[in-house]
């Protein structure tokens, strides 16, 4: 049969094979809405990677020499299968498994949430689902790396599955303890002081306070947010008193101004409630991470306003 309209890239085809290879790859691709696309070049576009989806160009070089070798029948599981790999991140696991953590350490961002990452349905300990710990009450972390180039997958960012950090056999503090020392070759982030008016029920000015917004610097692509974890050495004054701070979205984070007057207390706390309600509220909620406030005692602690209130009703019965 005359090869003549069957592109280079997969000439081994005769050219009836390349049409139902190009129509089970289309089908495959409609599972994502992303069928309608021209092939020859060899390569289809298909959304994927974490934390939101991106849209990256496979190629189908590797997937077409698969079929070649299966009985024809078989190509449109085979192909709704490797796109369903593509776009769900299988590529990247696999290889996060495989590697050494000395090669993804360098590699990896802690990714802040308000409730603990989960991928796919199921159980949240499932070999697959992103590894999370939880760091306070209503914040967690997971951990983003980035993948190199794969046989037929381009350099994305996944999520550390479960599967990975057993494979490395280290526990939750291990790769916090990563994530921290990476944060610290960063840049700090950068601090604006902002000045709260509080009022009284009459609208009478009854003080200030003082909070200070993080975010990170223009040439730093890691969310300010992570810095909560090392809050105590990168933030804007001393923390050796307990101090207020609030991760109300990924590029925000809020500390309030130390006071000794413990009367002052209220408004600090007023204070970051009014920037860190408004941060939360406003955002995208992709870019959300917790609604909590909390009060933070170096080195990592905190506790939140939700814990305190919970404690008090507690014993008070």
């Amino acid at each position: 049969m005359d090869n003549e309209l069957v592109p280079v890239w997969c000439g081994f085809f005769a050219v009836d094979e390349y049409d139902l290879f190009s129509a089970a790859v289309d089908n495959a691709l409609g599972l994502f809405g992303a069928e309608g696309q021209d092939i020859d070049e060899g390569y289809v576009e298909l959304a994927a990677g974490d934390p939101e989806p991106e849209v990256y160009g496979f190629a189908l070089t590797s997937l077409a020499v698969r079929c070649r070798a299966a009985a024809t029948e078989q190509w449109p599981d085979i192909c709704a299968r490797q796109v369903m790999d593509w776009a769900e991140g299988e590529p990247q696991r696999t290889w996060l498994r495989n590697a050494p953590f000395g090669a993804v350490e360098h590699q990896m961002d802690a990714w802040l949430t308000g409730t603990r990452e989960v991928k796919f349905d199921g159980d949240p300990e499932g070999s697959e689902q992103p590894f999370s710990v939880q760091v306070a009450d209503g914040l967690y972390v997971s951990f983003l790396a980035e993948v190199p180039d794969l046989d037929d997958a381009p350099e994305m960012r996944s999520f550390v599955p479960n599967a990975a950090v057993h494979a490395w056999q280290l526990s939750a503090e291990d790769l916090l303890e990563s994530a921290r020392r990476r944060l610290r070759q960063l840049p700090p982030p950068n601090w604006d002081r902002k000045t709260v008016r509080i009022e009284d029920d009459n609208g009478n000015t009854i003080g200030t306070a003082d909070v200070y917004l993080g975010s990170a610097p223009p040439d730093v692509s890691t969310p300010v947010s992570s810095w909560a974890l090392i809050l105590d050495e990168v933030g804007p004054v001393s923390f050796e008193l307990s101090r207020l701070a609030a991760v109300p979205h990924r590029h925000l984070l809020i500390v309030d101004s130390p006071s000794e007057d413990p009367k002052a207390v209220k408004h600090r706390i007023r204070a970051l409630d009014h920037h860190a309600n408004h941060a939360y509220q406003t955002a995208a909620d992709t870019d959300r991470v917790s609604s909590l406030k909390y009060v933070y005692r170096p080195p990592g602690n905190f506790r939140s306003f939700r814990e305190y209130s919970q404690a008090r009703e507690a014993s008070s019965q």
